[in-house]
């Protein structure tokens, strides 16, 4: 219990007073406390005591579900293990760990994705989230001394960790003359994907053509001098050609005014020399 009290000497501004009760609230010290206007309770926790917490598998495991957290450092592998391993026809490399958001990471995805979208006409379309999409290694988690290891992450309230089917296509999106589906081939590179899907558009912006992948990395187009490098293709993939932003033409009012601003404020300076 904390009580406000008087210091002339302007020094303590409160006391505290500690108590231990039983269930019923009688003090195991003995004797009434009487409590006075203006006295703060609080009281804690058990020491140790936390919530039970629940994150769920979905998708290409033998028993997909829901399942307690045991311990705080409990881990993406340590979750496959309890829903007894993949499938079959688990595809490791599309798998996805979603995550509830927080309100302050909200707020600035939301505000990057307004941003991003007043340059990137496909951006304006995405929905605005309140949980985010972490791309996960798995293969990398199973492999040898991948367990516990930086890409091992560790699970927290809520989470959802999805393991798709494996995919036998490619997406193609943007500014192509034909947008579509194409079955996945190893030997394919973008440029490949985007040719079966007509070849670019005029508003296309060739050299920022990005690849989002089945876990959700996202990688672009690299360009070093006149080399482009382009991402790697996988099953699953999605290629997005963004448009060209269009610059607006200026009609001939509007260079004559400029023409005579510019005049103007030539004269002016040469007045003052």
């Amino acid at each position: 219990i904390s009580r406000r009290i008087n210091d002339d000497k302007f020094e303590t501004i409160s006391k505290t007073f500690r108590k231990s009760s039983s269930g019923n609230l009688v003090s195991q010290e003995g004797g009434a406390f009487y409590l006075e206007p203006f006295d703060r309770i609080s009281i804690r926790y058990l020491k140790g005591y936390t919530k039970q917490q629940n994150v769920r598998v979905k998708g290409e495991v033998s028993y997909p579900g829901a399942y307690a957290i045991t311990v705080k450092n409990e881990r993406i592998s340590d979750l496959i293990d309890k829903a007894g391993g993949f499938s079959p026809y688990a595809c490791l490399k599309g798998a996805v760990l979603l995550r509830k958001s927080s309100k302050v990471i909200e707020k600035e995805q939301n505000l990057a994705l307004q941003n991003i979208a007043e340059q990137d006409s496909l951006v304006s379309e995405l929905p605005l989230a309140n949980e985010m999409s972490i791309g996960i290694d798995m293969e990398r988690i199973f492999a040898r001394d991948g367990k516990y290891s930086k890409y091992d992450l560790i699970l927290e309230e809520g989470d959802v960790l999805v393991i798709p089917i494996e995919k036998q296509t490619v997406e193609v999106r943007g500014e192509v003359m034909s947008p579509k589906l194409i079955r996945y081939d190893s030997k394919k590179s973008l440029k490949d994907y985007i040719d079966r899907s007509g070849g670019f558009s005029q508003r296309a912006k060739k050299g920022r053509a990005y690849v989002v992948y089945a876990n959700g990395d996202v990688r672009s187009t690299k360009r070093f001098l006149f080399f482009k490098t382009y991402p790697k293709i996988e099953s699953g993939a999605l290629i997005v050609v963004p448009q060209k932003i269009e610059r607006k033409e200026r009609s001939l009012q509007e260079m004559i005014g400029l023409s005579t601003a510019l005049g103007t404020l030539g004269l002016l300076i040469q007045s003052f020399l």
